[in-house]
């Protein structure tokens, strides 16, 4: 029982950090789709394109 009770901190803080690694990843997801219709309403497409496709 000693193993589970040292594990279980672990295994929740390991969740806590993936969790706080997809809601990063999701906001570097929305600003990038932000920068990207900035240059297109800009009529720079060169510059959108590429981060459209990321």
């Amino acid at each position: 029982m000693g193993d589970y009770d040292e594990t279980l901190p672990l295994y929740q803080r390991s969740l806590d950090i993936r969790e706080k690694v997809l809601e990063l990843q999701h906001q570097i997801l929305q600003q990038r789709e932000t920068i990207s219709e900035l240059y297109y309403q800009s009529k720079d497409c060169e510059k959108a394109l590429p981060l459209y496709r990321r």
